[in-house]
């Protein structure tokens, strides 16, 4: 929530809030097609597979635990489904920021890409610190907006199970520190229209930074507590293969269009974007057909 305040409105351009959009377009139906291919292949469930689908595009456990009572999904089910999901976290906290480099993406695509592609918020903040204040809080801002689709994805998942009347309205199923992020973002936004070069001002903006670090610190450590050996070698190999193979869909169709889009511009992203989406339904289709 409190990242909110960090963010200024100059941060963002028209230009990068297209390029989320069209981003998260084209991944998350990546994602999700992975995911129900592999989970099919390997003799998964549909609750679990819907779990798996919905953890992976949008907010890991807040989305698992919201679809949950949606498909009826057993609890042993909701617990391989968070632990499965969990483990590409781990994964992205090690991996991201050094692939990033190779790859030369900027640091604010570096922030963006953890917004866009880490499973939950914490730890998309997390490995978005990696790469500098800015970019901090553009993993903040475009996880957000990830997280803001949970509602229109839970009438989707409940639709297709058929069990659409379970569902409620939409904005029962928001986070409320969404709802807190939005509104520090708001008085970010009226504090620097209002209080700009205050000195008061200025300092609480400064404490916040700082209180941010800390508590993306013990964000941190709290995912490295929660490593145990047992549960990656008991977590059933199924769901994380299946999680897993989202999880890759979605990171790299978005890494490889905001690289295209920073080196070859928005005629590029479009290409890079289409080019997985239509390869990874052709795939699926073929799998379907021939199961």
């Amino acid at each position: 929530m409190l990242m909110g305040l960090k963010v200024q409105a100059d941060l963002f351009h028209g230009e990068q809030v297209l390029l989320i959009l069209g981003i998260l377009a084209v991944g998350l139906p990546v994602a999700f097609l992975l995911v129900q291919a592999v989970s099919q292949r390997l003799g998964l469930g549909s609750a679990m597979s819907d779990l798996l689908s919905i953890g992976t595009m949008v907010c890991g456990a807040s989305a698992i635990h919201a679809l949950s009572p949606v498909v009826s999904a057993p609890k042993q089910d909701r617990g391989v489904a968070i632990s499965a999901v969990f483990i590409f976290s781990i994964v992205a906290l090690l991996f991201f920021f050094p692939l990033a480099n190779s790859v030369g993406l900027s640091p604010e695509f570096g922030g963006l890409w953890a917004g866009l592609a880490v499973n939950d918020l914490s730890s998309s903040v997390a490995v978005g610190s990696q790469f500098g204040g800015d970019a901090e809080v553009l993993a903040a801002a475009s996880k957000s907006v990830r997280i803001l689709l949970l509602g229109p994805l839970l009438i989707f998942f409940s639709m297709r199970s058929g069990q659409g009347q379970r569902t409620g309205r939409w904005w029962d199923h928001l986070p409320l520190f969404i709802v807190g992020y939005l509104l520090f973002f708001g008085l970010r936004t009226a504090g620097d229209a209002v209080l700009a070069g205050d000195p008061r001002w200025l300092e609480l903006l400064d404490f916040n930074s700082r209180l941010v670090k800390w508590l993306i610190l013990a964000v941190c450590a709290g995912i490295g507590l929660q490593i145990r050996i047992r549960t990656l070698l008991t977590v059933g190999w199924r769901a994380a293969l299946a999680g897993g193979a989202g999880s890759v869909g979605l990171a790299g169709t978005s890494l490889w269009v905001l690289w295209s889009f920073e080196h070859h511009g928005a005629t590029g992203a479009v290409v890079a974007g289409v080019v997985p989406l239509v390869v990874v339904g052709l795939l699926s289709r073929v799998g379907q057909q021939q199961a």
